[in-house]
């Protein structure tokens, strides 16, 4: 069962945030009934990525879903870890930076 794997990895690539893309990997992941399992997903940034990716990760990790035009629905689960993977620090996490005082890892190339 896919559900039941610890660490999973979703890319996101492209220029744009594809959700259609991200849900149908999340949905294959969804645990059985009565499952409970913490598991760790790592999401993949492309450097081509230009879009959407704030909202995206406003929507997953602040807002704790992602939805689809079609209706399906992503409920992150609290005892899950997200980690995000970028190649490169671009603007786009900069509130990121501003609301938590959070400064790139040593050794990052691109400061603040």
């Amino acid at each position: 069962n896919a559900g039941a794997r610890f660490m999973n990895t979703i890319p996101v690539q492209g220029n744009a945030v594809n959700v259609p893309a991200v849900m149908d990997v999340l949905m294959k992941l969804v645990p059985e009934q009565n499952q409970f399992t913490s598991r760790l997903f790592h999401i993949d940034v492309a450097r081509t990525v230009q879009s959407g990716l704030d909202t995206f990760l406003f929507n997953l990790l602040i807002l704790g879903s992602l939805s689809d035009r079609v209706g399906r629905t992503w409920q992150r689960d609290s005892h899950d870890l997200y980690v995000i993977e970028t190649t490169s620090v671009s603007t786009t996490f900069s509130f990121l930076r501003e609301e938590t005082g959070l400064q790139p890892a040593a050794g990052d190339a691109h400061p603040p």
